[in-house]
């Protein structure tokens, strides 16, 4: 039956493999010397084995590079990178251990209540929350940014305590035995406690981390594909943002996401703005009118919004940031709500617009020598709990910093769209077109080659551009028609804005 069952697989797992390009999980039976193939569906694994199994699929060609993409999520990537690692295990005393339920490590005081856990956020402690089990209204504490890790002497791989800490990316133990046994250790340690998320084990004492330094072939293996992706335009709409966001990961060490987590609003009253003019409620409805939803929208317009801030930033002083970027309209004159069904959650919930304009971008980036201007503009959810005109009440919400005496900042707390319009040089992008316009303008960054392929160089657009009268048929001439930075024999907002008019 062994060779049996061994042979039907050898003939079906390269099939399915090939079809589905993944790695799959079968279920089969043999009965009366008859092997039936039952299930087959992805299989379950961990971030790792994912990325070495993704990897290796794709080196036999059960995987082209889409799938690749498709297939590697980017919060794993940066879990697999940026493991917190203990460097001083030899200094601490090992008191006990239980069941690896959330990655990570944790250090701090160890507290054993609710009103203990309140007390240490009160005086701005860092603490380990250690209970026999969670509940939900312990969500308060765990989600405190003071909370360094959970540990529970009850409980498992999906218990309460473990769901919650892997969602806000915590440390946690489960399942670590008697709970009165330790707590009377830990006081022996003056009540400091390291936690291992990564292998389930409780130290006594204070450790010191480290970020996991990760040289693997398979993420070197990783990087090269991207450069590859990149460089060579061989992505498709669905993997051009997933490209970009590992690409964040591998190469610049980014983070996405982290605290979600209100900031606390800027408690400055004004009644006239310095960056904008507030639009009326028609140019609003307007604006509305060009609003569409695309799948990973969000991501979109965050990562768009954080790439252009972290470009520009680059080459202006610091504080310039008003000679670039302003708001578009005050968020918090653009709320809308509506009755929610669910009375036990939340009386109200509605959206809000926020808008924010880049411009000049071409007299500041050379490679984006074509837009002038990018506009953004996008809805999110909101929620409040009573009918109050109080804005304390509502969450999460974007707003106006009005601190900066030389223009408004926004204050962006959330990116949670779900409706948005994106307009360069003051033309709508579609939905369709989106995605890969955003992978073009990040491309450039890399390999903007144009004015190497035209032997030309900026100074002499400049120049060119300066004269204000332009010869047609000459070089110059159609190179600068080609950037849109002149039309017939007069100058473009896009060819006004190099010049800095």
């Amino acid at each position: 039956m062994n060779r049996l069952i061994v042979k039907e697989l050898q003939k079906y797992v390269p099939i399915l493999e090939s079809t589905f390009h993944n790695m799959l999980d079968l279920g089969y039976v043999v009965e009366n010397g008859t092997f039936y193939l039952l299930t087959a569906q992805t299989g379950k694994r961990t971030s790792l084995a994912n990325l070495r199994i993704v990897m290796s699929m794709f080196c036999e060609g059960k995987m082209n590079i889409n799938d690749v993409i498709l297939n590697l999520d980017y919060k794993q990537i940066e879990d697999i990178i940026n493991t917190d690692v203990l460097t001083n295990t030899d200094e601490l005393d090992k008191l006990t251990g239980g069941l690896a339920a959330s990655k990570g490590v944790g250090v701090g005081l160890v507290c054993f209540s609710y009103d203990e856990a309140t007390r240490l956020i009160d005086e701005e402690k860092e603490f380990i929350y250690c209970r026999l089990e969670v509940f939900p209204e312990d969500i308060e504490i765990i989600g405190s940014s003071y909370c360094q890790g959970v540990m529970t002497a009850r409980g498992g791989m999906t218990s309460h305590a473990a769901v919650v800490c892997r969602g806000l990316g915590l440390a946690c133990v489960s399942d670590f035995g008697d709970y009165e046994k330790i707590k009377v250790v830990l006081e022996s340690n003056k009540n400091y406690v390291t936690i291992d998320g990564n292998n389930g084990v409780i130290y006594g004492g204070t450790g010191k981390l480290k970020k996991r330094r990760v040289d693997m072939t398979e993420i070197n293996l990783l990087y090269q594909l991207l450069k590859i992706c990149i460089k060579c335009n061989a992505v498709i709409s669905t993997t051009s943002l997933l490209v970009w966001r590992l690409w964040d990961v591998v190469v610049l060490g980014r983070i996405h996401g982290g605290t979600n987590k209100t900031k606390r609003m800027v408690d400055k009253e004004t009644n006239q703005y310095i960056s904008f003019k507030q639009p009326t409620k028609e140019k609003i409805d307007e604006i509305e009118r060009d609003f569409y939803s695309i799948k990973n929208g969000s991501f979109i317009v965050e990562d768009l919004i954080d790439f252009l801030i972290s470009q520009l930033s680059t080459q202006v002083s610091l504080g310039e940031h008003y000679s670039y970027v302003s708001p578009l309209l005050d968020p918090m004159k653009c709320l809308y709500s509506k009755k929610t069904e669910d009375q036990n959650l939340y009386e109200f919930e509605g959206f809000q617009i926020t808008g924010i304009k880049f411009f000049k971008i071409n007299q500041f980036l050379e490679y984006l020598i074509d837009i002038e201007s990018i506009r953004i503009y996008f809805k999110t959810k909101y929620y409040c709990d009573n009918e109050a005109d109080d804005h304390s009440r509502l969450f999460p919400l974007n707003y106006l910093d009005f601190t900066n005496p030389k223009g408004e900042s926004l204050i962006i707390n959330t990116y949670d769209a779900n409706e948005f319009a994106i307009y360069i040089n003051n033309v709508l992008i579609t939905a369709n077109n989106l995605p890969m316009v955003y992978h073009l303008i990040r491309r450039r960054v890399y390999h903007w080659s144009w004015y190497n392929d035209n032997n030309i160089s900026r100074n002499e657009i400049l120049n060119y551009l300066s004269l204000g009268s332009y010869q047609t048929n000459t070089k110059l001439y159609y190179l600068c028609k080609e950037m849109h930075l002149i039309d017939g024999n007069e100058l473009t907002s896009v060819g006004l804005s190099l010049l800095g008019r």
